[in-house]
């Protein structure tokens, strides 16, 4: 039966930076034998695969590393917060308070006392592509700071929580 000169046309060849970004769009011309064209296609399917693989575990690891970096500054902040409150108590006004933190969210004035609250919250989201349609698990997460101003208005205790 002899060769049959082939020439695809439709395998695209896409070439990708170490950062797995697209640099051009090739078109890849071969000339195969009959016998040899699903041993073709596996391979530069293949190719295609391990590239494909490469970019997604480049896209978690930037993630990961994206997370891993909002935890440590928000551990910094948190840190540097304990820090000035423990030095503040005895010494912050309520209007010293407001002009840091802004204004509260709630403030409860009882009898010679002002506790000052500030909290903040958000809802993560997170899909388990389980079935169709997908489930979504909401987690709720945040923080809530209270502060307590004497009959002077200063700080003389204050509690951080998270949940």
């Amino acid at each position: 039966m002899g060769y049959l000169a082939l020439l695809l046309d439709s395998i695209k060849c896409l070439p990708y930076d170490h950062r797995g970004f697209l640099v051009k769009e090739t078109t890849l011309k071969i000339r195969i034998s009959r016998r040899r064209i699903p041993r073709a296609l596996s391979t530069h399917g293949a190719l295609l695969v391990h590239r494909t693989r490469k970019f997604i575990e480049e896209v978690k690891k930037e993630r990961r590393h994206k997370a891993d970096e909002w935890t440590r500054r928000e551990a910094e902040w948190q840190r540097r917060l304990m820090v000035d409150l423990k030095a503040s108590i005895g010494k912050m006004t309520y209007d010293e308070a407001f002009r840091k933190l802004g204004p509260a969210q709630m403030s409860v004035v009882t009898g010679s006392q002002v506790i000052a609250v500030w909290q903040s919250g958000r809802v993560r989201r997170k899909w388990f592509p389980v079935a169709a349609p997908a489930i979504l698990a909401l987690f709720p997460h945040g923080f809530r700071l209270e502060l307590s101003f004497n009959e002077t208005t200063r700080l003389v205790t204050w509690n951080y929580s998270e949940w």
